[in-house]
């Protein structure tokens, strides 16, 4: 899914991917493209192709894979190339934290905020 995707093809593609009786197991799209209300609920897993300067933008797109009733848990991987992708994530967990920490007033920003901590990385350098 890209921004040039006409709303009713964007609609159709979350629905095959939220459907279980699907075979749709994979949506591909840029998180510039994902407008407010989305809902990707028939994910568990989010993969974050780019170190974004601003948390909450991928804060936003995890969010919509991780929604009320969701019974899953939300996996958000960022593959990593090199030493400074690595320095970049690890900045961006710590505002994350932060922010977290200081804003956190429902139980639903808090399980959200343990879900997306669960990265595994290990350091080849």
């Amino acid at each position: 899914m890209d921004g040039k995707l006409d709303v009713k093809k964007q609609q159709i593609s979350i629905h095959s991917l939220n459907d279980p009786k699907s075979d749709v197991k994979v949506l591909l799209s840029s998180i510039k493209a994902w407008s407010e209300g989305i809902s990707l609920i028939g994910s568990s897993r989010v993969v974050l192709l780019d170190v974004l300067w601003n948390p909450s933008i991928e804060q936003h797109a995890i969010s919509h894979a991780y929604r009320n009733g969701h019974i899953k848990f939300v996996h958000v991987y960022y593959p990593v190339t090199s030493k400074w992708e690595v320095d970049k994530i690890e900045q961006q967990m710590r505002k994350k934290y932060r922010s977290n920490v200081l804003l956190s007033r429902n139980e639903s920003r808090l399980i959200l905020h343990v879900l997306c901590q669960r990265i595994t990385y290990q350091n080849p350098w």
